[in-house]
């Protein structure tokens, strides 16, 4: 993470991230509302350029009071109104994806306690060398282990598998939807260029030989027909559906106001179709308040829950204090580094498909209480612990779960 001196306004901290070029992460602490607006403006009025979408995470709020104090309460304000100055939009799914370029999205990370906001700002594409156009080396965009690229690829059967598998929350699902989109997208261009008889890329060769722009359109209407579904039955997460309540009320809001103006233009038929889509939004909201959000499972959660308890054990061990350490204790407090790195590879496997750092971090939170709920009940002597085992409740780590080769050669997530 990146601090820069506040008083030097924003400008040393644009020219940084104008500079660097790739994602990053910056801590704003001490920044008021004209530096804030500074930076913003500085930094991203024009596209930056880079070789693939850029994610910005400004920290806007700590967890301890301390930390706390130093940051404007104001400054998630301050940065939004800087951000839609400069005609970038709130997308509260976005994600590093050219469709996302020009959005933000504000986050709030409740088990580290800080508050954040990600950027993802307008880019001029250049290859490797830092020329403006596709070069010569390959993307994450046509890298055959991305997910995106797998699933745009592979099989409608296998897709639905992988869905199944890896891309489990509406909102995981709806980044997916973007990337297939950015490659049918990029499908047409090269198409277009072809026609009129212009040179290809290898980037852009590798797409247009690799993606069936119709097998693509029926994973996308499937794909579709399941995001309609999980809102219509009930199966968002909390903040998913907090997300979807903001948007319905952001519409009717909009409705609120196309209404008066229509009325005041006496536009019969415009009043009629913004009453059937407030009625509508209303029938929508109704379903969303009727269910109780849901929880995705943990893929290792078993094994979590039970090394969670026992690192409190262990904890409990460091701190006694009147006695000596039998020597199955001490054996037991020797295990901890060992529990903490199983627990990061576990949780690096728990990872979804397109899951941001907060949604896992929700998920994985659940599971440590349970652990924690378990660790107390064997203290007072309630019952036996669940599975045992490596992983612990360590921070957060990167990566996806394990893929093995199908037998058409694409790689596809193990059963």
């Amino acid at each position: 993470m990146a601090a820069f001196d506040a008083g030097e306004g924003g400008t040393g901290l644009s020219k940084h991230i104008r500079a660097l070029g790739i994602s990053e992460t910056y801590d704003l602490a001490g920044f008021g509302e004209a530096q804030t607006k500074d930076l913003v403006r500085d930094a991203f009025t024009q596209p930056i350029q880079a070789t693939e979408p850029l994610r910005f995470t400004f920290l806007i709020g700590g967890g301890k009071t301390q930390n706390r104090q130093k940051y404007d309460s104001d400054l998630g304000r301050y940065l939004s109104a800087a951000l839609r100055e400069i005609g970038f939009r709130e997308d509260r799914a976005a994600t590093a994806l050219m469709e996302c370029q020009g959005s933000y999205k504000s986050q709030h990370d409740t088990h580290k306690g800080i508050r954040t906001v990600q950027v993802f700002p307008k880019i001029d594409l250049v290859d490797e060398e830092g020329e403006n156009g596709a070069g010569q080396g390959r993307s994450r965009i046509t890298n055959p282990s991305s997910p995106e690229y797998m699933a745009a690829v592979c099989t409608f059967d296998t897709f639905q598998e992988m869905v199944q598998e890896k891309v489990c929350s509406w909102n995981q699902k709806r980044r997916l939807l973007r990337h297939l989109g950015s490659f049918v997208a990029r499908y047409k261009e090269a198409e277009q260029k072809l026609m009129k008889m212009e040179a290809l890329s290898d980037e852009e060769q590798e797409i247009y030989d690799s993606i069936d722009p119709d097998g693509v359109e029926e994973k996308t209407v499937w794909l579709t027909s399941l995001v309609k579904a999980m809102v219509e039955n009930g199966q968002l997460t909390a903040a998913e559906r907090e997300q979807v309540l903001s948007q319905i009320q952001a519409k009717l809001e909009n409705c609120s106001v196309d209404q008066e103006a229509a009325t005041l233009n006496e536009d019969e038929g415009k009043l009629a179709r913004i009453h059937k889509q407030a009625e509508q939004l209303m029938k929508r909201r109704s379903i969303v308040n009727g269910h109780a959000p849901v929880s995705h499972k943990v893929k290792h959660q078993d094994e979590l829950r039970g090394i969670t308890a026992k690192l409190i054990k262990i904890e409990k061990l460091e701190n006694t204090r009147g006695r000596l350490l039998t020597i199955d204790e001490v054996k037991q407090v020797g295990l901890k580094e060992e529990l903490l790195e199983r627990a990061t590879v576990l949780e690096n496997d728990s990872r979804g498909w397109f899951e941001e750092d907060e949604e896992l971090e929700a998920r994985l939170a659940e599971v440590r209480k349970q652990g924690q709920r378990m660790a107390a009940k064997k203290a007072a002597g309630g019952g036996k612990g669940g599975k045992s085992g490596g992983g612990a409740s360590a921070g957060r780590g990167r990566g996806g779960g394990g893929m093995a080769m199908d037998s058409d050669g694409w790689n596809k997530v193990k059963r």
